[in-house]
């Protein structure tokens, strides 16, 4: 692609998108075809023919390009993904059933509202860090930092005395609400350097930079649990990604000999090759406890020149095998809802049960949520056992042992009752 083709074709922005759909979406679709378009109740489309049938009869201000982005988003919305669960056949654009809904399908839909609720509670989460930083910085940068420099410090900072945040309430402008002055005061005063020096000072200071009060035992003891807690939580995580690091690393780069001046050896007449010398011998590379050997490459043949010797990056070696390397194993299981077994789930947690594959031997344990196990049930009584499919995913990090699972019920419809209408179209 040119310069000049990215200039002239840039990618589109939110609010261009928002038009897209405006444009194809309420301005025709929900329009025109309002009996198969709806915002509200979709019904599951057989996209393909849809939008076959719908190139043939585009609106002047409507291209392609449009068409394809506004049924993409349109189909991947979330309550067309739960219609796939619970409609059995896909509709053409007169509104007539042209093919079933499998089970994959209803899979591939239920993977992507999980994945859907997982975007909407990070978007929901960095909402709030955002909605933090905020605060933070309307509450101490632009006021408490800059007018009690020698009071508040966020490196290194000093015990306050108490009352000080009655004190300040009195005087807090016009851009600070109370609440966010609350939250910000309490964060600060949880933080783990406030924690430390809690434990390092013995007196409190006011807003005039003043002594004033000492710290009891008591505070100084509930900040010494604080900071270990702090501590024991922070040495975890790190622990937890050292270990993620040192999987990750497979190969290193060993650092090259440095030889100040290069060696001009003498000629000499042997008949065996001459073994490197100290100075250009190469160091052993140590590498997770194993210890590389220099290789057969650094000996010195006679007369030739004698050059830094570079090691090769230390790899892991895999064998030539017809085997290929997987970095996890998802599961999906079918389960006869009837087979299910009923366990008492009061006061715990989780529920461990066993399933047997049906016309083989192989059998796994997988544990779930009690308050999911529960809703599984109670669906199963709702529904009938002969009405509904249990559908069960998780990964399998060990043999026999489905880990990370989650069970759902999605209930059954009769194929006959919605291919009646076909069979009258044909028949007229």
């Amino acid at each position: 692609m040119t310069e000049d083709t990215k200039i002239h074709n840039p990618k589109p922005t939110l609010e261009q998108r928002k038009e897209q759909r405006k444009r194809v979406l309420y301005d025709w679709l929900l329009v025109d075809y309002s009996t198969v378009f709806s915002a509200e109740n979709p019904i599951p489309l057989e996209v393909r023919k849809v939008k076959k049938a719908l190139q043939k009869c585009l609106p002047e201000n409507i291209n392609k390009s449009d068409l394809k982005y506004a049924l993409n988003w349109y189909s991947f919305r979330r309550n067309y993904l739960q219609a796939i669960l619970e409609k059995t056949h896909r509709v053409n654009l007169k509104g007539e059933p042209v093919s079933e809904i499998t089970d994959e399908d209803r899979i591939k839909a239920q993977v992507e509202i999980d994945n859907s609720h997982k975007l909407q509670k990070q978007y929901d989460e960095q909402k709030i860090v955002n909605s933090f930083k905020a605060k933070s910085k309307c509450v101490l940068d632009d006021w408490l930092y800059q007018q009690y420099p020698t009071v508040f410090n966020f490196t290194n900072p000093i015990p306050l005395a108490i009352g000080i945040s009655r004190e300040l309430m009195s005087q807090l402008p016009e851009t600070v609400s109370l609440a966010d002055f609350k939250t910000i005061m309490e964060w600060y005063c949880n933080r783990l350097p406030y924690h430390e020096a809690m434990l390092k000072h013995s007196h409190r200071i006011n807003l005039q930079g003043e002594l004033d009060g000492k710290v009891k035992d008591n505070d100084r003891k509930l900040a010494q649990d604080r900071f270990n807690n702090a501590q024991r939580k922070q040495g975890n995580s790190t622990k937890s990604q050292l270990k993620t690091e040192s999987y990750t690393e497979i190969a290193v780069e060993p650092e090259p000999i440095e030889i100040t001046e290069p060696m001009q050896p003498k000629p000499i007449e042997v008949t065996e090759p001459v073994q490197p010398t100290e100075e250009v011998k190469p160091k052993k590379l140590v590498l997770k406890r194993k210890v590389v050997e220099p290789t057969a490459e650094a000996i010195i043949e006679p007369t030739a020149e004698v050059t830094p010797v570079k090691s090769e990056p230390a790899t892991v070696k895999v064998s030539n095998s017809n085997v290929a390397i997987a970095k996890g194993l998802k599961v999906t299981l079918v389960i006869e809802p009837a087979s299910i077994p009923i366990i008492d789930s009061t006061g715990k947690k989780t529920v461990t049960f066993s399933i047997q594959v049906a016309n083989t031997d192989i059998k796994v344990t997988t544990t779930i949520n009690s308050k999911s196990y529960r809703k599984v049930i109670n669906s199963i009584e709702e529904l009938g056992a002969d009405g509904c499919n249990a559908i069960l995913q998780g990964a399998m990090k060990k043999y026999g042992v489905i880990e990370d699972a989650g069970l759902v019920v999605q209930p059954k419809k009769a194929a006959v009752a919605v291919s009646e209408p076909a069979v009258e179209s044909e028949a007229a």
